[in-house]
């Protein structure tokens, strides 16, 4: 497996190819790979949710508003009024991608990406993007019905287990016409979820022989709330990104990352972001009051009241990036059934690895 060689880097400083001491034939997770990124908007059908595409392509990039991501023009007009109203650098306002450009033509293996309660199929657009440009396809599913487009709209559905089987089956609706979406390797499969889509992917992943691998970002994808996933069936390679100043899910939800990451029997790690808020993994942080964690200042949970900030928004999206590709990649493409180079992350832009 390609390795390569840590450079420390401090949270909220992206890293720079330039001086990057890894050799130059080297797979950097903590970097965009050598591709392009093209994103493609597929509209509903009678058989498959919408679905937000992120591939490698020849086509040349340019910066797009996150907005402009959105296929129907009045969510893009929301999400670009919440964007602009936000507190400046919460919300990242644009990626460089194409816009519905072809993807290389090659079977690509695939992320499948479940967004959390209320957000977009944008919300990992920057981890997304990283995955991308080394050659993944990201399939980043829409969950209508439980979008910040319905919450806003007010007719949501509940963070409940009722959604959590919406959810799962606009999944494998996906998982079921992919492959007539793009050219794609169905056997080279791993999953990426935040808060609600933790679960959501959780209930993909625990079935045997699904995944090469799992990433679960701020929630325990077993949880006594939201039943379905038994972490003691999670036999592939999993990590999970615990945020520490994360008070949506608190302090008892942090226990139960931890606890997660301990029974899951497949290859893992428990890996941690100081002072992580909810959203500081997100692309729409702070587009709403609710999404304000993971930007700017705030109390600690632990009851002392003491004043913390949160990491930079963009760092942390950057490090969450690093992390997720450091994890997958070497998944997906070399076959690795283990941890991949989530080990080598020790002490990068702060993120601290523990092993079990």
């Amino acid at each position: 497996m390609t390795r390569w060689i840590l450079v420390s880097i401090a949270m909220g400083c992206a890293a720079d190819k330039s001086s990057d001491t890894a050799t130059p034939d080297a797979r950097d997770p903590r970097v965009d790979g050598p591709h392009a990124v093209s994103v493609q908007r597929v509209a509903a059908s009678a058989d498959l949710p919408p679905v937000l595409l992120w591939g490698p392509t020849d086509a040349t990039p340019g910066p797009q508003p996150l907005s402009e991501l959105e296929q129907d023009p009045a969510r893009a007009a929301l999400l670009d009024d919440h964007i602009t109203a936000a507190p400046t650098g919460c919300p990242t306002t644009a990626l460089d991608v194409a816009l519905d450009a072809a993807f290389v033509d090659t079977p690509l293996p695939v992320v499948l990406m479940s967004h959390c309660h209320e957000c977009t199929w944008s919300s990992l657009g920057t981890v997304a993007r990283r995955l991308a440009s080394h050659g993944v396809l990201v399939a980043a599913v829409s969950h209508e019905g439980n979008t910040f487009y319905d919450a806003m709209a007010e007719t949501n559905l509940p963070l409940n287990t009722d959604t959590l089987a919406v959810r799962v089956d606009q999944v494998d609706a996906l998982l079921d016409g992919l492959s007539g979406l793009a050219d794609v390797d169905l056997d080279r499969i791993a999953t990426v979820g935040h808060s609600f889509g933790a679960v959501t992917t959780g209930m993909v992943a625990q079935r045997p022989g699904a995944v090469r691998g799992s990433v679960f970002l701020g929630a325990p994808a077993d949880n006594p709330l939201l039943r379905g996933v038994d972490a003691a069936a999670l036999t592939a390679p999993n990590v999970w990104l615990l945020l520490e100043e994360d008070n949506s899910i608190g302090a008892a939800g942090n226990t139960l990352i931890e606890d997660n990451a301990e029974r899951a029997p497949g290859p893992g790690r428990l890996v941690r972001m100081p002072d992580g808020g909810h959203w500081s993994v997100s692309d729409i942080a702070g587009i709403t009051d609710a999404f304000m964690p993971g930007c700017g200042d705030d109390e600690r949970q632990d009851g002392s009241r003491e004043t913390f900030s949160y990491p930079d928004p963009s760092g942390a999206r950057q490090a969450t990036a690093g992390l997720v590709a450091a994890a997958v990649l070497p998944w997906l493409l070399d076959g690795d059934t283990e941890v991949g180079l989530v080990d080598e992350l020790d002490g990068w832009s702060g993120l601290v690895v523990e092993t079990r």
